[in-house]
């Protein structure tokens, strides 16, 4: 009998030790089998009753340290083989993050500083031009290249009158990342005496020097513009509406024009 309880006890002893490792289970399965045998070879030499029942007591307990080992193969191993899930997930969520970020493009902000900045939908000067944008805009910088900074998102350019995808593109020399200071008057008299001989003074005296002002302030015009022009002139193209207009920038052009009607208060150009 004592013999029998040594047996199994081993027997138990390599089930158990095989059950407390993880991704050797299926290892530790095998070696129950092949050391029960072995152990109970051993106990055969002890003396029992009969060498029949010790043999039964041997496969018995063979059986028995390999239903541990198998007890043990199954949970640890299952429990790796979740861990190793696991670990490949979050090395795929990660993979995941790192293409992401490498295909995320920053986006910058940027103020305009010049007085009138065109914008085109090429990186060229010769790119079409679509609007201008003016002094102290705030635009959103996509990318940056060759001197040429482009301000929007691609795009259908059907409805621009091109073919394909198109973008909008503004001159990067005429951008800042800090905002520029306000032009203001550096004197109400000075500007006054520019706008004094303006048509019609008399009647829209007050409303030249406030729309002057804004002009100067937002950078479209500058004092030297109205003393340049001598103030607003009478445009002989919108009679009988009263339509006056002024130079800003560019003085030999009419691209440099710039209207205004007291009237309604519309500045355009």
């Amino acid at each position: 009998m004592f013999s029998y309880i040594i047996w199994i006890g081993l027997s138990v002893a390599v089930g158990a030790y095989a059950k407390r490792k993880g991704r050797s289970g299926i290892g530790f399965f095998f070696l129950s089998f092949i050391l029960s045998p072995i152990f109970g070879a051993i106990i055969v030499l002890l003396p029992t009753p009969s060498q029949q029942n010790k043999w039964s007591y041997l496969t018995f307990a063979a059986f028995l340290g390999g239903f541990l080992g198998y007890i043990g193969m199954s949970d640890n191993d299952n429990t790796y083989v979740e861990d190793k899930k696991s670990r490949n997930n979050q090395a795929s969520v990660q993979s995941k993050t790192v293409t992401a970020s490498d295909t995320t493009i920053t986006i910058s902000d940027f103020y305009v500083t010049a007085s009138e900045l065109n914008v085109r939908l090429s990186p060229a000067k010769r790119g079409k031009k679509t609007n201008v944008i003016y002094r102290r805009q705030l635009v959103q910088v996509f990318e940056t290249t060759n001197g040429w900074s482009r301000i929007s998102k691609y795009y259908d350019g059907t409805i621009e009158g091109v073919d394909g995808e198109v973008a909008r593109w503004v001159s990067s020399k005429y951008l800042s990342k800090h905002k520029p200071t306000e032009l203001r008057v550096m004197s109400s008299n000075r500007l006054e005496a520019a706008l004094d001989s303006s048509d019609d003074y008399i009647s829209y005296k007050a409303k030249f020097i406030k729309v002057s002002k804004d002009l100067i302030n937002t950078g479209v015009c500058s004092v030297e513009d109205f003393e340049h022009q001598g103030g607003w002139v009478r445009s002989v193209n919108y009679k009988p509406r009263r339509v006056y207009f002024t130079y800003c920038g560019n003085h030999s052009n009419t691209s440099g024009r710039v209207y205004y009607e007291p009237s309604s208060g519309n500045v355009f150009k």
